[in-house]
């Protein structure tokens, strides 16, 4: 008797059943993560996939391949009797319990051996039947019914013999369960009620739902002696389409969480290649801070990648972009990564830190937007996707650093402040909290015996120290420019039309107002440019530039007066008198010519002669029309006219108008 308890197929066995190669059912084996035995073969190894491991469709394939196989020895014929479908016939086969696979492929072993007692020795059924049966330990009976079949009542059941012989292993699968009772399930429509109470956002006890279920099939009238069991139902309501049961009841976070995760290497990174970075809210601990105010503090914290060490961090009320820029100043004079891996968050996405960068959706993009800092430094950002269904923001390596062991759990437990800030009524000063983080973030970096991959029992600071002192390690460092850059921010401004000032609004109202003045943006007036500013220091002179990135010059900051300040009155006046003075050496450098020398220069050139006068005579007197036919004739001038020479002709011009004036007034009182 063959048994398949602890069924396995090599991969060409498999390979033989799915129709393909063995070198592509190795590729999908390794992408779809089978698990696998090794077996010593050929003086080397080979794998062995056992069938419970397989996916249902792969493995309902290779055990009808096995069968068709088995089947094809045994030399039976086999006409159809009924139409059913062979591949979810093994498909459910697939699916049974390695106790129920192993009974069918038992009971199809049985037919083959008594086939060949028939067709060999020429033995009727019943008696090829009876010395199997003495061989197996079973009854000849059941043995009958396995070939023929059976019907009791209601029930019934096809027999082998309707079936092909390779499909037999999988018709002949017992339908009950191991304790040899018939599993009871619940009528279609009490089975969707149950579904429907079961796979809900509130999570409800399956008991609950189960009591429900039950009080709906006795309201429908439905036999309450045929309903399953509670343990039943547990079992198959956690085993049947778990995927959709966590989609309803966890969300698509759990489903997500099914599908297994990447595992990133980082050893083809240098130290100071790649960073990442995030806001931490300290939430454990209450600080007081030196203006008075009581909340918990928020930590901004960036981290080498390669050798997980905490490079750089700031401490603040909220996290904002000053809070980011701050701590990235402080990396930057280490070190300036290539790669920056962030949340896509206001406070470390906005454009004056990443405009001109792809990707990035923070504020309205267009076309003339400054580079931001962080473009301007080459430094690529990636930025973590908001929607946690599909991805996970908490997936960067900064993570690790706050989570369980971490800085928070460190900083929480620091006995200098351990007992203090578990209120707002007992906080901790900020003074006392800045050097307990700093002391933590110490301890966290130098913790020897770390396991991670490339760190073989270092802390992060030896693996961060020992390649910052390499060579073959170089890290990128800060030019001059740079140097300047870090500290600012840009903003796109006016240069005011009259006057050689630029004016930034960082708050409302008049006192709202930066003015920066420099005599070199007098070429620029009513014109745009770039202005890079230090928002934490405004005091500091900004650095113009023009919308190509080309530098102008260095504006200093012009600071309101007090009323009746004299020194303001006197520096004002300086400036004047001193832009006046500059203003005419440089008129005075440019050597302009004088009246008499641009004579002399201007080339003469003779006049032209002056044209002849011409005496323009007008005709006041134009010769008189005759009347117009009634039909419309054209009018022709009178022959008798003549032009006024006398006055006696003028007196007979006058009164031909006269007459003819009074003709027309008659035609139009006739009209």
């Amino acid at each position: 008797m063959t048994s398949n308890a602890g069924l396995s197929f090599t991969t060409r066995e498999i390979a033989a059943a799915l129709g393909t190669s063995a070198r592509q059912a190795q590729r999908n084996a390794e992408s779809e993560g089978w698990l696998y035995i090794e077996e010593p073969y050929r003086g080397g190894s080979r794998r062995r996939y056992p069938v419970d491991e397989l996916p249902i469709d792969i493995a309902a394939k290779a055990l009808r391949w096995r069968a068709e196989k088995a089947a094809a020895g045994s030399g039976s014929d086999w006409e159809p009797v009924f139409e059913y479908d062979a591949e979810a016939l093994w498909r459910e086969f697939a699916e049974c319990s390695a106790e129920h696979r192993q009974e069918g492929e038992f009971r199809a072993q049985a037919l083959r051996e008594v086939e060949a007692l028939m067709q060999g020795e020429g033995l009727p059924f019943l008696k090829a039947a009876r010395q199997v049966a003495t061989k197996t330990g079973r009854a000849a009976s059941a043995i009958r019914k396995w070939r023929y079949g059976w019907k009791r009542g209601q029930r019934s059941r096809r027999g082998a013999k309707d079936y092909a012989p390779a499909d037999r292993a999988a018709a002949l699968v017992s339908r009950r369960s191991q304790s040899g009772r018939p599993r009871k399930e619940f009528p279609p429509e009490i089975a969707d009620v149950f579904k429907s109470l079961d796979r809900h956002s509130r999570a409800p006890k399956i008991a609950d739902s189960y009591r429900r279920a039950l009080a709906a099939a006795e309201a429908a009238g439905f036999d309450m002696d045929a309903m399953p069991s509670l343990r039943t139902v547990q079992s198959w309501a956690q085993q049947d389409s778990r995927d959709v049961r966590a989609l309803r009841r966890e969300g698509p976070q759990a489903v997500v969480a099914m599908v297994p995760k990447l595992r990133i290497d980082k050893s083809g990174l240098r130290v100071g290649q790649a960073v990442s970075g995030d806001g931490l809210t300290l939430d454990k601990v209450w600080v007081k801070f030196p203006d008075g105010e009581v909340r918990k503090p928020v930590a901004w914290v960036f981290q080498d990648e390669r050798s997980r060490a905490i490079v750089a961090w700031d401490l603040g009320k909220v996290e904002s972009e000053a809070r980011f820029r701050r701590a990235l100043q402080r990396m930057l004079h280490k070190f300036v990564p290539l790669w920056m891996t962030l949340d896509n968050t206001m406070a470390a996405m906005n454009k004056r830190l990443t405009a001109g960068m792809k990707g990035r959706k923070r504020f309205k993009e267009h076309s003339d937007d400054p580079p931001g800092l962080l473009a301007r430094l080459g430094i690529e950002v990636h930025s973590t996707d908001a929607c946690k269904d599909t991805i996970n923001p908490g997936s960067k390596g900064i993570e690790r650093a706050f989570g369980t062991g971490g800085l928070h759990d460190e900083i929480a437990s620091h006995p200098a402040i351990r007992d203090l800030g578990l209120s707002r009524d007992r906080p901790v000063t900020y003074r006392k909290f800045r050097a307990a983080f700093a002391r933590a973030v110490r301890d966290y970096n130098r913790r020897p015996g770390r396991r991670g991959l490339g760190l073989s029992g270092r802390s992060y600071w030896e693996v961060y120290s020992e390649a910052k002192k390499n060579p073959a390690n170089p890290f990128r460092r800060l030019n001059p420019y740079q140097r300047e850059m870090i500290l600012r921010v840009p903003v796109r401004v006016r240069v005011l039309a009259k006057q050689w000032e630029v004016r930034i609004r960082i708050g409302t109202g008049e006192e709202g107002v930066l003015r920066y003045i420099s005599p070199e943006l007098a070429q620029w007036m009513g014109e745009e440019v770039i202005v890079w500013f230090n928002p934490d220091n405004t005091r500091q002179d900004a650095l113009a530039e023009t919308l190509d990135g080309r530098r102008i010059c260095s504006a200093e900051l012009l600071s309101d007066a007090a009323y009746g300040s004299e020194e303001a009155a006197k520096q004002t006046m300086r400036r004047k008198r001193g832009y006046l003075k500059a203003v005419k050496e440089k008129d005075k450098a440019e050597k302009l010519l004088n009246a008499g020398e641009l004579e002399k220069r201007l080339p003469e050139k003779p006049l032209d002669p002056e044209p002849r006068e011409k005496v323009a005579t007008t005709d006041f007197n134009p010769p008189p029309r005759k009347a117009v036919a009634a039909g419309g004739a054209k009018w022709t001038p009178d022959p008798n006219w003549m032009p006024l020479q006398t006055d006696e002709d003028l007196q007979r011009g006058l009164e031909f108008r006269r007459r003819r004036l009074a003709a027309r007034k008659g035609r139009d009182a006739d009209e």
